[in-house]
């Protein structure tokens, strides 16, 4: 949840006594203009969008609607997949694309083209991000516990058997 949008059970109660101060004075309105009613499970009072005592109270409905809609549009997509790369990886979208082009669009393991399945490969200890891999290569190496050794023996145990 955004910073300044409240929830009423974890709302610090200063901000409890600012509201219903805030609404003594005039009346309420019982529904937003869509039409759906105030109730206290349909409320986020957000302080970051002013009013008269610095609380906005907004429909949750319409809130969690909105914010779908903008999820579906390609800004919204966007944002989102740069939000996820950052969390996941500690990289931005530019960086991940210069990664991609730093490998000429090449599976930093089996040198094959990148294709529609490939996926930012991590160290999962230390949370690096690697390189990019086919979905196949990526999965070959978390198999094998990100392990070099078991790798190595991997090799060993097909050169072994002819291949």
């Amino acid at each position: 949840m955004p910073k300044g949008v409240y929830k009423r059970e974890t709302m610090p109660e200063s901000v409890k006594i600012k509201i219903s101060e805030t609404f003594k004075a005039k009346p309420k309105k019982t529904h937003c203009p869509q039409g759906h009613e105030y109730v206290e499970d349909n409320i986020l009072w957000d302080k970051r969008s002013g009013g008269r005592k610095g609380l906005v109270r907004k429909c949750k409905t319409c809130c969690k609607l909105r914010a779908k809609a903008y999820n579906l549009t390609e800004h919204g997509k966007l944002v989102k997949k740069n939000c996820n790369m950052r969390a996941l990886y500690g990289v931005s979208l530019e960086e991940a694309e210069a990664a991609k082009k730093a490998q000429n669009y090449l599976c930093g393991l089996c040198g094959e083209p990148l294709g529609n399945d490939l996926h930012f490969d991590h160290d999962h200890e230390s949370g690096k991000a690697r390189e990019y891999l086919h979905s196949n290569c990526n999965t070959a190496i978390g198999l094998l516990k990100d392990s070099s050794d078991l790798c190595r023996k991997a090799a060993e145990y097909l050169e072994r058997h002819g291949r």
